[in-house]
């Protein structure tokens, strides 16, 4: 074989061992719930931070807080919608009413809100979307600059929601 063909030869048969690898490694993993934590990677993380900046001057201690116990979904409920009550408030307020007296700007604008909450109750993901005709540039850029600090009751396990708004 001539020398030009091994490079091409050598990409394929390597990627096909990885996808080989993958395919046959993931299957065999079990699954994991979404509200099962990890075990060890947190411990090993803080651990090695410890060491690293010198305070590991005494016998390890054990750095897990306690989880709140859970709430009822209804009290979860109850509190998604006094914060996002909260949230569309300032959502017209800071990002409708400055341009409220725009043309371009729809007279009536749904926006929804689907935020992660962890067990703490501190908000740890969050994403707007808005329908195609309730669009307005400068309110979409407004709402996507707001800090994440919404904060709910501690649920005592980690919480999803979906919640429609509408402004103004």
């Amino acid at each position: 074989m001539e020398r030009e063909h091994w490079t091409p030869i050598s990409i394929v048969v390597g990627s096909a061992l990885i996808g080989l690898g993958l395919f046959f490694g993931l299957r065999e993993r079990p699954v994991m719930s979404p509200g099962t934590p990890s075990t060890g990677s947190a411990t090993a993380s803080t651990s090695a931070s410890a060491a690293a900046s010198g305070s590991a001057a005494g016998p390890p201690t054990d750095t897990h807080e306690t989880e709140p116990a859970p709430l009822a979904s209804a009290a979860i409920d109850a509190e998604v919608k006094k914060v996002t009550r909260a949230l569309s408030k300032t959502l017209a307020d800071r990002c409708y009413a400055p341009h409220a007296h725009d043309s371009e700007i729809p007279k009536h604008i749904v926006v929804t809100y689907s935020g992660s909450f962890d067990a703490k109750g501190n908000e740890v993901g969050r994403g707007f979307s808005e329908t195609r005709e309730g669009s307005y540039g400068p309110f979409s850029k407004c709402i996507r600059e707001l800090p994440m600090d919404l904060r709910i009751a501690p649920p005592g396990k980690p919480v999803s929601v979906v919640v429609p708004l509408e402004l103004p």
